[in-house]
């Protein structure tokens, strides 16, 4: 990974040189989980989404090279794995349209404004995020052949959203082109 992408997270980055770490158990293994995730799904997000996670990684990556350092403080650590696990749950429950913060807090045991309070760090809201979520779901799902049987207010509703206007209009800010018309130019 080049410096420059992590030197702005972890300024004494000249103390790493050819660090290693394992990916078989704390945050090692979420981070490496997470960036296998992310390569695997790299070419089916858009731009946007992908410099997002790709952000989220690098994150990810200077809090436990930090933390091996003492760098960061266990507050910090303690921040950027609680919002993984917050959007971990969330990816886990995306289909569920009555997913609220509210939800999602009390799973994890923490207030709902200390979630709100992660997500604006992160420059989002907990909505936009899910928001964005989904849709990026639905694309996929459109753009996958093995779903053309499937209708999109079906792949619609299947992913959390109740009404199908608000999927259309949603998916057409996000992307630039209507649900079917980006069904029918085939992805």
């Amino acid at each position: 990974m080049p410096a420059h992408t992590l030197l702005p997270r972890l300024p004494q980055i000249d103390l790493l040189t050819a660090t290693t770490f394992s990916g078989q158990s704390g945050l090692g293994q979420i981070t490496f989980e997470f960036a296998q995730s992310l390569w695997r799904q790299t070419e089916h997000l858009p731009g946007g989404v992908a410099t997002q996670l790709a952000n989220t990684l690098i994150d990810l990556l200077a809090t436990d090279l930090g933390e091996r350092l003492q760098l960061l403080s266990p507050q910090m650590r303690s921040k950027t794995v609680t919002l993984l696990e917050i959007k971990r749950t969330i990816h886990r429950q995306l289909h569920d349209g009555q997913l609220s913060a509210a939800t999602v807090a009390a799973q994890l045991h923490i207030s709902e404004s200390y979630l709100h309070r992660l997500f604006k760090s992160d420059n989002t809201t907990f909505g936009r995020y899910i928001l964005a979520s989904r849709l990026e779901q639905c694309r996929a799902e459109m753009a996958d052949p093995r779903y053309s049987h499937r209708s999109i207010s079906d792949i619609a509703f299947s992913w959390g959203f109740n009404s199908l206007n608000h999927f259309s209009h949603a998916f057409k800010k996000q992307f630039g082109v209507s649900p079917l018309d980006f069904r029918i130019g085939g992805g």
